[in-house]
C-alpha cells in the first residue's frame, strides 16, 4: 500500500499547483475590468538580453503588474498587441512574444516584454517613456508578430519583417545569420504584400532599383562598402551619412554629389573602426533635405 502514497500525494499537489492561478484572462480583459493595475515604460537598454541590445528590439519594454484581486490569476498577453507611446514622435511598439504572467492575490511584479518598433522613422523608446496598452494588430501584420513568437525570431531581421509591413522598408533588409530564418520571413512578407506594380514610381523624382549591401556588419575593424542603383526625374545633389541609434552621425559617405537625371549608381566604401555595437541608419537625403532611403545595419 505504501508504494501508492507518493504517487498519490504527488497527484495532489499537482492539482494544486494547476488549480492555484485557476483564473487565466488576457491583459487587456484583466485591465478593462479593473483587476489590475498596469504601468509599461521602455526597458532599460543595458539590461536587454538580445545580441545587440537594441532599444527598440528584444526585452526592450517593462510592465509593472498589480493584482487588485483577493485571488491568484494568470493574465495573458498576446503576440501582435500594440504599445501605445505618450509622445508621438516615439515609437509605437509591437508585442513579439506570446506571455503567460502569473499574479499572486494583492501583489505586483514586474516583467520585462518582448516588442519591436512599428514605426521606423520615430525615435526610440526609454526608461521615461510611459506607453498605454493599445488594440491588436490585424491581418498580415498581426500573422507576423504571431510568426516571430512562434520561432522565437527576436532579432533584427524580424523587426526589418516588422518595418517592410508598417513602413513599406526594403525586403531584402530582411537578414540574419540564420539562413532559414531569413528564408521564412522573406517569403511570409513577400506574399503578405503581394506583387510589387512596377509602375507605381515610374514617375517618381527618385526611385531605387536595386542595392547590394551587408545588413549585419562584425564588430571591430573592417570595411563597409555597397552600392545603390537608382533613377532620377532631374540632376539632384544627394547625400548618403551614417547615423547610430541616437540619430547622431557616425560618418559621412557622400556630402552634396550631383547625380544627372535618369539611371545612376553610388557607390560607396569607408573603413570603420570599432563603432559601438547596434543598429545604424544609412541614410540618403536630397538637397532639400528629404530622405529618399533608409537602410538599417547592425553592428554587432
Amino acid at each position: 500500500m505504501r508504494k501508492y502514497i507518493f504517487p498519490l500525494v504527488l497527484s495532489i499537489l499537482l492539482f494544486l499547483s494547476v488549480n492555484a492561478y485557476s483564473d487565466t484572462i488576457t491583459l487587456n480583459q484583466a485591465l478593462e475590468s479593473k483587476m489590475i493595475n498596469l504601468s509599461i515604460t521602455g526597458a532599460d537598454k543595458s539590461e536587454n538580453t538580445s545580441s545587440y541590445t537594441p532599444s527598440y528590439t528584444g526585452l526592450c519594454i517593462q510592465m509593472s503588474i498589480t493584482n487588485m484581486t483577493g485571488k491568484n490569476i494568470k493574465v495573458f498577453l498576446e503576440a501582435g498587441r500594440f504599445l501605445q507611446p505618450d509622445d508621438s514622435t516615439v515609437q509605437r511598439m509591437i508585442v513579439t512574444k506570446n506571455q503567460m504572467i502569473s499574479l499572486e492575490k494583492k501583489t505586483s511584479k514586474k516583467t520585462k516584454v518582448y516588442a519591436m518598433c512599428s514605426e521606423m522613422m520615430n525615435h526610440s523608446p526609454d526608461t521615461n517613456t510611459l506607453f498605454s496598452l493599445g488594440k491588436k494588430a490585424d491581418g498580415k501584420l498581426l500573422e507576423l508578430a504571431q510568426l516571430i513568437s512562434k520561432n522565437n525570431f527576436q532579432d533584427n531581421a524580424a523587426q526589418c519583417a516588422i518595418w517592410a509591413m508598417t513602413d513599406n522598408d526594403n525586403v531584402y533588409n530582411i537578414c540574419s545569420d540564420n539562413y532559414e530564418e531569413t528564408k521564412i520571413l522573406r517569403k511570409f512578407v513577400k506574399e503578405a504584400k503581394g506583387p510589387v506594380n512596377t509602375n507605381v514610381d515610374n514617375n517618381a523624382a527618385f526611385r531605387l532599383d536595386e542595392e547590394a549591401t551587408g545588413t549585419y556588419v562584425k564588430y571591430g575593424k573592417g570595411m563597409l562598402s555597397g552600392s545603390f542603383e537608382f533613377m532620377l526625374k532631374q540632376n539632384t545633389s544627394l547625400s548618403l551619412t551614417l547615423y547610430n541609434d541616437k540619430g547622431e552621425i557616425a560618418h559621412k559617405c557622400v556630402q552634396n554629389y550631383m547625380f544627372r537625371s535618369g539611371k545612376n549608381t553610388l557607390t560607396y566604401k569607408f573603413t570603420y573602426n570599432h563603432f559601438p555595437i547596434g543598429n545604424y541608419h544609412l541614410k540618403m537625403f536630397d538637397d532639400k533635405g528629404n530622405t529618399l532611403l533608409d537602410k538599417i545595419l547592425t553592428f554587432k
